[in-house]
C-alpha cells in the first residue's frame, strides 16, 4: 500500500502556456510505500504516459528487512536499478542522483510503474520507503 499525492507544483513558473493551447505542466509525486512481503513492490502507474521524467529521490523511513538475508535493495523502472542500486536497508538511507545508474531524464510514451526490489531476488518482508518524483507533461495545441 502508498499514499499518493499529485500536486502541481506552485512557484515560479508551474506551468507554461504556448500558443494555440499547447501547454507544460510541472508536476510532483509523493508515495510513502509501505513494504509488505515479495521480491518487488510496484508502484502501478506512477509514472504518467506522456511524462517527462525529471528526477527521482527517497528514503528509507523504517528499515527493510527480509528473512533470506537480503543485503540491499534497488528501485527503478523496467530498468530494475534505473535511480538506485545497493542501496543501504538502514531508515535514514536516502536516494538521488548520485545513486543513479541510468540517464535520469526520459520520456516516458506509456504509463510505467516504479519498482524496489531486493538484492538478487531476495525478499523484502517489511519496511518503508518515500519516493518523490518530479516531472513534466506536454499537450498538442488545441487549434
Amino acid at each position: 500500500a502508498y499514499c499518493n499525492r499529485d500536486l502541481e507544483l506552485s512557484g515560479a513558473l508551474p506551468y507554461i502556456d504556448g500558443l494555440n493551447g499547447a501547454t507544460r505542466r510541472k508536476k510532483f509525486k509523493s508515495y510513502l510505500v509501505a513494504i509488505n512481503g515479495g521480491a518487488t513492490v510496484t508502484i502501478t502507474g506512477a509514472i504518467p504516459a506522456g511524462a517527462l521524467d525529471l528526477i527521482v529521490v527517497g528514503r528509507v523511513t523504517t528499515i527493510i528487512a527480509g528473512s533470506d538475508g537480503v543485503a540491499s535493495w534497488f528501485i527503478g523502472d523496467t530498468d530494475t536499478d534505473h535511480w538506485g542500486a545497493a542501496l543501504a536497508l538502514a531508515a535514514g538511507t536516502t536516494f538521488g542522483p548520485a545513486n543513479y545508474t541510468a540517464q535520469p531524464t526520459r520520456l516516458y510514451t506509456a504509463a510505467a510503474d516504479i519498482v524496489i526490489s531486493g538484492t538478487a531476488g531476495k525478499l523484502i518482508e517489511s519496511g518503508q520507503v518515500r519516493v518523490e518524483m518530479w516531472f513534466e507533461l506536454f499537450t498538442p495545441p488545441t487549434s
